[in-house]
């Protein structure tokens, strides 16, 4: 395979082109080098969510899909786990090798579309994991990158996925105001999926739901809002939160993401 190369297909949401995911991904990366940034979540999201997916101390095979700069694929190395890191943005692979420089021969970077997942020279992988991709594409692209991602996997293999939750108030009101685009380079094409639905693709496919929880990186540092918005969702989202949704179905995951873990059957 030509490292170098990428493809159309389940990158973006119909009626948006590959040129455009493209070119978000580039000003996104322009605007984290532009701060020296290589993390834009807490530290403690990151170590909560790996922690959540109880990985083995032994080294395991992991696929970092939409990896965009490295963030996962950098944690998943530091533990000693073999990644292949994806993503389609050719900038966003660049940024993240000269930010991972520690990580040689536990990282292979990799250029490439979801659409040409299956065809990675790669061996099975024990597990493999989404940091906020799924709201880039079409739920019918979904149930094709998880059919995909199922002959990927070693049996009894996982999956992981972090998420942004449609079904918050935080999430509500960004949609309203769209303001937060202007600050994130996030581009028009995405939104928010819900638990229920990632849990009904998945499910269908011959994946069982693990573990799913809730989790607001954003608002967990209300700082990094406006004011005014970071308070409502502050105060709405911790309200929502002790409210036992869960306890009825685990798949109402109150928060501005969600984690949900499955496995697929031997």
């Amino acid at each position: 395979m030509d490292k170098g190369q990428h493809s159309a297909g389940l990158s973006v949401r119909p009626g948006q082109d590959v040129a455009s995911e493209l070119e978000t991904a580039r000003r996104f990366v322009e605007h984290l080098s532009e701060r020296r940034c290589t993390d834009y979540l807490p530290d403690e999201v990151y170590t909560r969510v790996i922690r959540g997916l109880c990985l083995p101390a032994a080294p395991l095979r992991i696929l970092d899909i939409g990896c965009g700069i490295g963030n996962w694929a950098r944690r998943f190395a530091a533990l000693g786990h073999a990644v292949w890191a994806v993503d389609i943005s050719p900038e966003a692979i660049d940024y993240g090798k000269r930010t991972a420089p520690n990580t040689t021969g536990r990282i292979e970077w990799i250029v490439a579309d979801l659409s040409a997942m299956d065809s990675l020279v790669i061996p099975k992988v024990d597990l493999a994991f989404g940091g906020g991709i799924l709201h880039h594409i079409s739920y019918a692209a979904t149930a094709e990158l998880a059919s995909k991602l199922a002959r990927m996997l070693v049996p009894n293999g996982r999956a992981a996925f972090m998420e942004w939750n449609v079904l918050s108030p935080t999430n509500i009101v960004r949609s309203v105001l769209r303001h937060w685009r202007a600050d994130t380079g996030l581009s028009s094409n995405e939104r928010p999926i819900s638990p229920i639905t990632t849990s009904r693709i998945f499910g269908a496919l011959g994946y069982a739901l693990e573990d799913m929880y809730a989790i607001s990186p954003f608002e967990e540092t209300t700082g990094r809002l406006p004011t005014v918005r970071g308070a409502f969702t502050w105060c709405a989202e911790r309200l929502l939160r002790r409210l036992p949704w869960q306890k009825i179905d685990r798949r109402l995951a109150w928060g501005s993401h969600f984690v949900a873990c499955f496995r697929i059957a031997s």
